[in-house]
């Protein structure tokens, strides 16, 4: 099958049940609903929020257990919680950057869960906010006094920080990352100019560049380790606002992903509206059903051995020579000291092969069990795929 299995009988329910939220409307008729399996695909897609909003429109002859009904609010109750609580922090944060007089622009996060009916259907893992590299030691200062610690700083453009109750900060010098087009560089890098100060150093994306990120931040989480049924439910909310549509689609032009625009928005349209079935968006739909949120280990296997491919397949042994010997442009942005000193750049892999060895051994151990088991057919089929959206990586 091009592309991925076909989608499950527990799938499509799941899609179904999204639907009728997504429409406020009677839900369809399930097929063989196990809702424990629906629940557990859910959690995978970061979609457990829809599962308790679902209830009222399911048909009477198809209802969950009350104890799982029990479960899917306990569930809806966390997240509503959880969303209260990343509000308030989001905020806070933003006003402390506002009075230090750091120049701050939020991307992802709430521009995308308030286009939800309800901004707890869609979960965050963390806070993106982009600043100007110029204020990179204020911004260290300030969410050290704010008790952040810090995670990994000046590792490439993003600086990652953790509150002592667990919230997740991405601060990003440029939004501008690895495996997104290069054509959508010099967009990226004047985004202060195209956002709107809300007030003095609080700036927002206008409704059709946000979508525009997340077109981009998407589909460098599709070509590596895929993504999963919320993406898709994202575009579709967004393709659903009123906006400068000519804007966006010129600018994907521009990019070279205007394809891959148009089938994800397709596929939005067949799973949420019901709309009939390309063969393109069926294969991609087949494909994005297994991978889960943010993907697979699996798939990054197929993107490595797509890259070293000079034909159908994939070698191993030019995948492992890949894997430990990245190229400069990669190994910079892992470790910036090869900026200024790249000839360092053979000490640093073998400073990275022996720290993978120590510290990572079992994703290294998971790593070598995924390439035992590579099965060269999928690759083609993905790549198969990659070609039907016209992405050529």
């Amino acid at each position: 099958m091009l592309g991925g299995t076909p989608v499950n009988i527990q799938q499509m329910n799941l899609i179904k049940m999204i639907r009728c939220v997504v429409h406020n409307a009677p839900c369809e008729t399930l097929t063989e609903p196990d809702f424990e399996q629906i629940a557990s695909i859910a959690g995978i897609h970061k979609l457990s929020g829809f599962l308790f909003e679902s209830l009222p429109h399911l048909p009477a002859n198809q209802q969950p257990s009350a104890e799982e009904q029990k479960s899917w609010k306990q569930i809806y109750r966390s997240l509503l919680v959880r969303d209260a609580n990343q509000r308030y922090e989001f905020e806070r944060l933003i006003d402390a950057f506002v009075s230090a007089k750091i120049k701050t622009l939020a991307v992802k996060g709430f521009s995308v869960a308030d286009i939800y009916p309800n901004s707890a259907m869609r979960t965050m893992s963390d806070l993106d906010i982009l600043y100007d590299e110029a204020d990179f030691d204020s911004a260290l200062a300030l969410m050290k006094s704010l008790e952040y610690q810090a995670g990994s700083v000046e590792n490439g453009s993003t600086d990652h920080f953790v509150s002592e109750t667990g919230l997740h900060v991405e601060m990003h010098r440029s939004l501008f990352e690895s495996r997104m087009p290069d054509a959508a560089k010099p967009y990226l890098s004047q985004i202060f100019s195209l956002a709107e100060e809300k007030r003095p150093y609080q700036y927002a994306l206008s409704a059709e560049d946000s979508y525009l990120y997340l077109i981009l931040h998407t589909y460098k989480h599709f070509i590596y380790a895929g993504t999963g049924i919320r993406s898709v439910l994202d575009f579709y909310f967004f393709k659903e606002l009123p906006m400068d549509r000519n804007y966006v689609t010129n600018r994907c032009k521009q990019f070279g992903i205007e394809t891959f625009l148009r089938e994800f928005e397709q596929l939005s349209e067949v799973w949420f509206s019901g709309a009939e079935a390309a063969s393109v968006s069926e294969q991609l739909g087949n494909y994005i059903a297994d991978c889960g949120v943010y993907g697979t280990d699996e798939n990054k296997l197929h993107y490595e051995m797509r890259q070293v491919s000079t034909g159908r397949g994939g070698s191993k042994l030019k995948y492992i020579l890949r894997r430990f010997f990245l190229p400069y442009h990669a190994m910079k942005s892992e470790y910036p000291v090869l900026k200024k000193l790249p000839i360092l750049l053979p000490f640093f892999w073998i400073y990275r092969a022996f720290y993978a060895l120590v510290h990572r051994r079992s994703k290294l151990s998971g790593e070598i069990q995924s390439l035992n088991h590579y099965d060269s057919r999928q690759t083609d089929s993905i790549s198969e795929l990659m070609q039907a959206l016209e992405i050529h990586r």
